[in-house]
């Protein structure tokens, strides 16, 4: 499956984001940890909107659209 590039301020894994604008915070620098996190937004909505692309059976809620019983 093709997903997105990934690379925020040099991060290419989603491990290494999240621990990235954890250390930015705990640095005490919020308005980077901030654009950080806006920036990690907007990848994980392309990333989803590649999967329903290239699976359009993909539903990252886990429901099929049917009644329950």
């Amino acid at each position: 499956m093709m997903y997105p590039e990934l690379n925020i301020n040099g991060m290419t894994t989603e491990t290494e984001v999240c621990d990235m604008i954890c250390d930015t915070i705990d640095d005490g620098n919020l308005s980077d940890a901030m654009d950080y996190v806006g920036q990690f937004k907007d990848y994980l909505v392309k990333k989803e909107s590649a999967i329903q692309q290239q699976d359009p059976a993909h539903n990252q809620y886990g429901y099929s659209g049917g009644m329950f019983i």
